[in-house]
């Protein structure tokens, strides 16, 4: 999900970028329509993204094959969410990154300097809510938002398990 700044009087861009541990290149690539050099007081600006990483526990018979299907994503994205892991000689019980929650979709996690497409922008924000992170209100309702994903990717996986279960002793 996009997290936004409400630019404030006698802020530039490389002063904002320092503040959210961030490159003017970035901020320039994520705010296409932004003219960086005349910022205007109230304007909204991407800083950043927050992401939360999908994981899938390896299960006996499972293949990246068999993973990347079931998640909606492909092999090459696992082995690359996946360095450290041979995906010839999956571990049962080891722990896998199969996505990044912050969209509608499990899709590849932005790298830092990337601009989202304009399609994944739409998604990511909602249209009537401003993530300001100089509010206390902005943290709390990402705080929510965070939670809320963690607990539905929990019970998601729960379902999963027990449907697999189900068709295991048919």
């Amino acid at each position: 999900m996009a997290i936004y700044h409400t630019v404030q009087q006698d802020e530039w861009n490389s002063k904002i970028a320092h503040q959210y541990q961030t490159k003017v290149d970035s901020l320039e690539k994520w705010n296409p329509n932004v003219n960086s050099n005349s910022l205007k007081v109230g304007q909204r600006i991407i800083v950043g993204w927050q992401e939360a990483e999908i994981y899938h526990i390896v299960q006996s018979g499972d293949t990246y094959s068999k993973i990347a299907r079931q998640y909606q994503t492909n092999v090459d994205s696992l082995l690359k969410w996946n360095p450290d892991v041979n995906p010839t000689r999956l571990m049962v019980g080891r722990k896998i990154i199969v996505g990044w929650q912050g969209t509608q979709s499990v899709v590849d996690k932005p790298q830092p300097n990337e601009r989202p497409s304009d399609e994944e922008v739409v998604n990511l924000v909602p249209p009537k809510e401003d993530l300001d992170m100089d509010s206390p209100k902005g943290w709390l309702w990402l705080s929510i938002g965070t939670l809320i994903g963690l607990v539905l990717g929990v019970l998601f996986y729960k379902l999963m398990i027990e449907k697999k279960k189900k068709n295991q002793n048919k």
